[in-house]
């Protein structure tokens, strides 16, 4: 093996765990320091984001708010610096391009998160895994220019202290529901809320979808929906407390018509698995403002869940209703 082949595998192992650390550090503030949830993406996905930052209140709930993350670590990634500014060279020009196109059509907010781990001691270079320099820049909107670079402020660290800036990214989404459809239901559909036999009628409704002779489809789609125990299982689980519990029994009529009426367009992607060389693991979000007679609009999410296998002997492909709940405001 030659010398330079030997520099080169040395350099790609290095690149390896500086990107693992990366996500480790990213991962750490956001779920330990935040009290938020982070979801990683599959290393195989090419599409400019390596995982999502899920914007949860005190009590752990979701408030169905992401922030889409891009992570790059180790000092191959300068290009230059200076006092205020540290240039990244992410990508080629032409991914710097494509991905940038695709940032800006984002929904919500995406950012670059840039992680350093090498630092200088005494005109000597070392690896500071456990407290590497990292910065941050908002990718969506950036104003790019002919260098195919992003510019990070020195300013914006990215670290513990960074919990109310990205907030306030979000607040926009958390405060304004108006751009999701308005669903209004009659008493027929959100009866359950007064019924004094929750459970009893709930198994009733769940059994009659169950027994459907057609799979009931979202709008305008080929995408069969399937109530079976999956859903049924995940609504009553006994870690969901119950009021959680009792609430999504009561929304199940207005689910089923959120379902109904809901297209492929509206699906928003919550959580996205691997499972072995080809079978994948989805979970989607269907959003709704809802009009429940009670003088004030709710913000409903239902939850579908899917199963895809690609491998040629069995090409699975089926979905299944997983949840409803309420978002708190």
């Amino acid at each position: 093996m030659d010398k330079n082949k030997k520099k080169d595998e040395k350099n790609s192992r290095s690149n390896y765990f500086r990107e693992l650390t990366g996500l480790r550090i990213v991962k750490m503030y956001v779920e330990e320091f935040f009290h938020w949830g982070f979801q990683q993406y599959d290393q195989e996905n090419d599409d400019g984001i390596d995982g999502e930052i899920i914007i949860r209140d005190k009590g752990g709930n979701d408030l169905g708010a992401r922030i889409f993350v891009q992570v790059k670590s180790g000092p191959s990634f300068i290009s230059s610096q200076n006092k205020e500014f540290i240039s990244i060279n992410a990508y080629s020009a032409e991914r710097y391009a494509k991905h940038q196109e695709a940032y800006d059509r984002f929904t919500q907010p995406v950012i670059l998160v840039y992680v350093n781990s090498q630092k200088t001691r005494n005109g000597k270079k070392y690896e500071d895994l456990l407290c590497p320099d990292a910065w941050w820049v908002r990718l969506d909107g950036y104003q790019k220019d002919d260098t195919n670079l992003y510019r990070l402020p020195k300013t914006q660290r990215f670290g513990a202290h960074s919990k109310g800036e990205l907030l306030c990214l979000v607040k926009p989404i958390l405060n304004d529901w108006n751009h999701y459809p308005l669903f209004s239901f009659s008493n027929e559909e959100y009866k359950h809320f007064c019924s004094g036999q929750l459970s009893k009628d709930a198994i009733s409704v769940y059994k009659s979808w169950r027994n459907m002779q057609s799979l009931l489809h979202l709008r305008n789609s080929d995408i069969p929906i399937c109530f079976t125990r999956i859903g049924w299982r995940h609504i009553n689980k006994y870690n969901r407390g119950v009021e959680r519990k009792h609430l999504s029994l009561a929304l199940l009529p207005c689910a089923k018509r959120i379902i109904e009426e809901a297209t492929n367009e509206n699906l928003v992607l919550l959580r996205h698995f691997r499972v072995g060389a080809y079978a994948e693991l989805f979970y989607y979000g269907i959003r709704v403002r809802a009009d429940l007679g009670n003088g004030k609009i709710e913000k409903l999410q239902v939850v579908l869940r899917r199963w895809r296998n690609k491998n040629p002997k069995k090409n699975i492909d089926k979905w299944w209703f997983y949840s409803v709940h309420r978002i708190k405001n």
